[in-house]
């Protein structure tokens, strides 16, 4: 985990309105702002299991953060249903003999109340598309995680009656465990028993309700299955790590020191967030750094507004930050594989007629520029929690990282032959100044640029 930077406030600034020719109103600089996903004290758990595929803990805990659960609790449900054990891959496809599908063993139905797109688990009508198709995703690892993160949220939130769905309580887990175990109907009625009448969930008597309900496990298998969740919780929890960032916005305190200047988009209100190429909001789990082959922050925010395709932030040779939009939204292009998970920072320099290495040049050599670039990344890194590897395709296929943009640009869809695949069609910031990056930042993971 990266170490909290101060940021000195000497390099951001005050700064005049640009003077360049735009639509009427299609930006101003704001008050001094903070750029934490939420206007409150913001908690991120992130786990590292050692023992498990990489791929899956970047799931898991993209979708405990997307649903305000602990990994631990869906890293429990997994190896639950995986007799204690993490990679079972024929089991991902598995079909059981009650037609439950997949990695978290869904039941059709079930699935198709609660499957959501990861990339955007808020847009209704992708949500439906996944979820009229349990035969196709249902045996996805990600969109499995995804919808078992859901369910766990809702039957915590309105089953078990918990208010804080983070909760690492025994009862709270032995609960749900049973619930997601059994479904809703049977955890009640073993709740409303009389002998289980003021008792813990670990002392009831778990008939076998759900044999006579039409249901294929015990009730002795029920008692095990929430006994064996609760273990494998309390097993996977100390490799979990919370990062809290206070953020209140506007006046008062913030994030201490950090500041960008924000500029507002007359196209992306609260009743509009359909302007040009805007696709919603993403799961912040990387960063793309780009160059803008301009000079100057003003000719940059013009050629994305004539293009109608924006980025989330932008570095000044000065060392200014400016904030073109929030910084979860998800956008349709800039930064080509790497829009649906990562925050693009476009860095002022060079010009369209520029060879790619005297770009780069320029931007190795402007000392200030280069370290706002680098304390904004980690400022990101430590407030999203994003995970800081190397950008590369096996980690641009997993949707965490540091990136350049070419590195998430492929060629009409070809990599071009490289083993990592790790070069595309982009050239910006240059593979040097990635590097340096990287070194700077102390990220790991396989370099191939």
């Amino acid at each position: 985990m990266i170490k909290k930077t101060a940021i000195a406030t000497s390099i951001f600034g005050s700064a005049a309105m640009f003077s360049v020719m735009l639509p009427a109103a299609a930006f101003s600089l704001l008050e001094w702002g903070e750029p934490s996903p939420n206007n409150r004290t913001y908690g991120n758990v992130s786990c590292a299991w050692a023992d498990a595929p990489p791929e899956y803990v970047n799931h898991i805990n993209r979708a405990a953060e997307a649903f305000k659960i602990q990994p631990a609790l869906i890293g429990a449900i997994y190896r639950s249903e995986h007799a204690g054990e993490w990679y079972h891959p024929e089991r991902n496809q598995e079909r059981s003999s009650s037609n439950a599908l997949g990695p978290f063993q869904f039941q059709p139905p079930t699935w198709q109340g609660y499957a959501v797109d990861p990339s955007d688990p808020t847009n209704g009508s992708k949500n439906q598309v996944i979820r009229n198709d349990p035969e196709r995703y249902s045996f996805e690892y990600e969109y499995a995680a995804f919808a078992a993160a859901n369910y766990l949220s809702q039957m915590l939130k309105n089953n078990i009656h918990v208010e804080d769905t983070m909760t690492t309580d025994e009862n709270h887990i032995r609960s749900v465990a049973l619930a997601y175990a059994s479904g809703v109907g049977a955890y009640q009625h073993w709740r409303d028993l009389p002998q289980n009448q003021g008792k813990p969930v670990k002392e009831w008597e778990i008939t076998d309700y759900t044999l006579r309900t039409g249901g294929t496990m015990s009730g002795e298998t029920k008692k095990k299955y929430q006994e064996d969740a609760w273990q494998y919780f309390q097993e996977l929890l100390p490799s979990c790590s919370t990062v809290t960032t206070q953020g209140t916005g506007g006046t008062g305190d913030r994030p201490a020191p950090f500041f960008i200047q924000k500029i507002q988009q007359n196209w992306l209100t609260a009743s509009n967030e359909s302007g040009p190429r805007v696709k919603g909001k993403m799961l912040v789990s990387g960063i793309v750094l780009h160059w803008t082959a301009g000079q100057n922050v003003e000719g940059a925010v013009s050629a994305m507004t004539s293009a109608g395709s924006y980025t989330q932030l932008i570095i000044d040779k000065d060392g200014k930050v400016y904030q073109l939009l929030p910084l979860d939204t998800r956008v349709a292009s800039g930064s080509g594989d790497g829009n649906s998970f990562a925050i693009g920072i476009e860095i002022v320099g060079g010009t369209v007629n520029t060879p790619p290495a005297d770009i780069e040049r320029e931007l190795m050599d402007n000392t200030t520029q280069y370290q706002a670039v680098l304390n904004t990344v980690k400022y990101l890194v430590e407030t999203y929690n994003i995970p800081n590897v190397i950008g590369n395709k096996e980690n641009l296929d997993m949707k965490r990282g540091i990136f350049g943009h070419l590195q998430t640009q492929s060629r009409n869809g070809s990599w071009e032959g490289l083993s990592k695949g790790c070069r595309g069609a982009k050239n910006d910031p240059g593979p040097n100044y990635m590097k340096r990056v990287w070194a700077d930042l102390g990220s790991t993971g396989d370099s191939c640029i």
